[in-house]
């Protein structure tokens, strides 16, 4: 397993009959499955019962890191986390462009939930993490909190531009938060979610030629941009 994360139960069943000729039943394997990640990585409550302690030994290691966990305060469960590693927030105040990229990402454990990031590009265009949180959803109101703390975090108040793809919130979040910031939107998700929308509505030929009109509108120079020596 620990070589083969994605070694599925379905494939240690053939491979239990194919070696050793003996059936098991496929709830059994996914049982097995379930212990062995939990031998290797430990119990998934486990990990979320300890940020307490991981964010004072964060503080500790890392003075002036911005955390912030959310409890729901009826039932005391988890509901969301947010941390900005102090290193992280200076590296990116003096090695990158003000340049923010915004996305989310879905949790597919049996925790679920979805991982908020916001990321730059440092020096050799590589990806360079800001700041990051795992919250129950996608929405308005994550978004709203996750950068009203990635505002605490950074270090001074130039100017930035943010990427999006348009998801669900960010595109009300980003304004609201960073009113005085520009806020873009990836060219790639923009064409990938035309080409799903118009799937049923245009030929192919027209969608292809609509895609090619659109980077060129894209890349296309306007007056601020062409001088002259």
């Amino acid at each position: 397993m620990a070589h083969t994360p994605h070694y599925r139960p379905c494939d240690m069943v053939k491979d239990i009959a194919s070696d050793y000729g003996v059936h098991v039943p496929y709830h059994q394997a996914w049982c097995g499955r379930e212990v062995a990640v939990q031998d290797l990585h430990g119990d998934v409550r486990t990990s979320y019962d300890m940020l307490r302690w991981y964010s004072e030994r964060v503080m500790e290691t890392n003075p002036g890191s911005i955390i912030d966990m959310v409890v729901d305060e009826e039932t005391h469960r988890f509901k969301s986390y947010f941390p900005c590693f102090a290193a992280c927030a200076y590296g990116y105040e003096v090695g990158c462009r003000p340049l923010i990229f915004l996305d989310g990402s879905h949790i597919t454990d049996k925790m679920q939930g979805v991982i908020l990031a916001a990321s730059a590009l440092n020096g050799n265009d590589e990806l360079f993490t800001i700041a990051f949180a795992i919250a129950d959803s996608e929405t308005y109101e994550n978004w709203k909190w996750f950068l009203n703390n990635l505002k605490k975090a950074l270090l001074s108040g130039r100017r930035t531009m943010f990427i999006s793809d348009r998801a669900k919130g960010l595109k009300e979040a980003v304004p609201e938060i960073f009113p005085m910031d520009h806020h873009g939107y990836c060219l790639r998700h923009i064409k990938a979610n035309f080409m799903t929308e118009a799937a049923a509505r245009y030929r192919k030929a027209l969608k292809d030629s609509m895609v090619k009109t659109l980077n060129k509108v894209a890349f296309t120079l306007n007056e601020s941009c062409i001088y002259t020596e």
